[in-house]
C-alpha cells in the first residue's frame, strides 16, 4: 500500500470512528495531509483519546508525518472501535469540505 493510500485509508477510519457514513475518495496531496492535521488538533481538544499521538514539527502535517506517526496500528484501533471519537464529529463534519477541496488541488 502507497503511503497516499494509508491516508486515505486513515482518513476514512476517523470518519467512521466517529459514527460518520463518508468515504474520502479524493486525491491525497500535501494539503490534504494538512487538513487532517487540523483534524487530529483540533479533536485533542475534546478528547484524550488522541494526545498519544505527536504534533507534527513545523507546524503542518505532511503525508509521511501522518504515515509514519498513525500508520495501519491506528487505522486498526480505530476499526476495531477502541478509540472513540464521538465529540470529533463535530470537527469531521466542519472539515470535509475542506478535505474534498484539498483532493482536487
Amino acid at each position: 500500500m502507497s503511503q497516499r493510500e494509508e491516508v486515505r485509508e486513515i482518513v476514512n477510519a476517523l470518519y467512521d470512528a466517529a459514527g460518520i457514513k463518508y468515504k474520502y475518495r479524493g486525491e491525497v496531496t500535501e494539503l490534504t495531509a494538512e487538513v487532517m492535521g487540523r483534524m487530529l488538533s483540533e479533536i485533542r481538544s475534546c478528547t484524550s483519546a488522541l494526545n498519544w499521538v505527536p504534533r507534527p514539527t513545523g507546524g503542518k502535517a505532511t503525508i509521511s508525518w501522518i504515515v509514519r506517526n498513525l500508520g495501519s496500528s491506528f487505522t486498526r484501533e480505530l476499526k476495531k472501535k477502541s478509540i472513540s471519537l464521538t465529540c470529533g464529529r463535530r470537527v469531521l463534519l466542519g472539515l470535509r469540505a475542506e478535505l474534498e477541496l484539498s483532493g482536487m488541488m
